[in-house]
């Protein structure tokens, strides 16, 4: 019986977590918005910290990081002569996880000299 219990368990908070997912684009509109007016910010970090008791974590991504394929998506690339090769200019849409596991790609720009 405890091994039922333990099976629904996990798949009622799995599922509350996918729930979380959809609302990855939601907090998107957030992110641009709290860059452009303030009172974004507390909707925005109050979303950031339900998701996070679900097991949702924000990838640290920045520009100047290396690219790194196995855990980012470029989408474009661009010259710069001040910036090195192979590095991310840009950071478009931030990715995510689940339990450690990556949900969405952080999607970026990288340097391509």
């Amino acid at each position: 019986m405890d091994k039922i219990n333990e099976y629904f368990a996990d798949e009622t908070s799995e599922d509350i977590s996918y729930a979380g997912f959809d609302l990855l684009p939601v907090l998107d509109s957030l992110e641009i918005g709290k860059s452009h007016n303030k009172e974004f910010e507390a909707i925005y970090n109050q979303l950031i910290n339900i998701l996070s008791k679900q097991g949702i974590q924000k990838i640290s991504v920045k520009e100047g990081d290396e690219f790194d394929v196995n855990v980012m998506e470029c989408i474009s690339t661009k010259k710069y002569k001040n910036k090195k090769d192979n590095t991310i200019s840009k950071v478009i849409i931030s990715g995510y996880t689940l339990s450690e596991k990556i949900i969405r790609f952080p999607k970026v720009e990288v340097v391509k000299n």
